[in-house]
């Protein structure tokens, strides 16, 4: 598992692609996977940066997005 560190929270992703935010005693805040059945098989590495509120995300898969770390959009 890879992380992001941010005050309060931890965001880490699995190796299926899913992403999930943890608050600071370690329970899960919410949970997110862009991936298709096949895609997952594939182990996308995903790379993080955070823009203010947003996360943005780049994979070893040629796919890019992002996500709003407080509501999901």
């Amino acid at each position: 598992m890879k992380k992001v560190c941010i005050p309060l929270y931890l965001i880490f992703f699995d190796k299926k692609g899913a992403i999930t935010r943890y608050n600071n005693s370690g329970k899960v805040i919410w949970k997110k996977n862009h991936y298709s059945k096949s895609e997952k098989k594939l182990r996308p590495k995903l790379f993080f940066a955070l823009d203010g509120e947003n996360l943005l995300i780049a994979d070893s898969i040629a796919k890019y997005y992002s996500i709003n770390i407080n509501d999901l959009n």
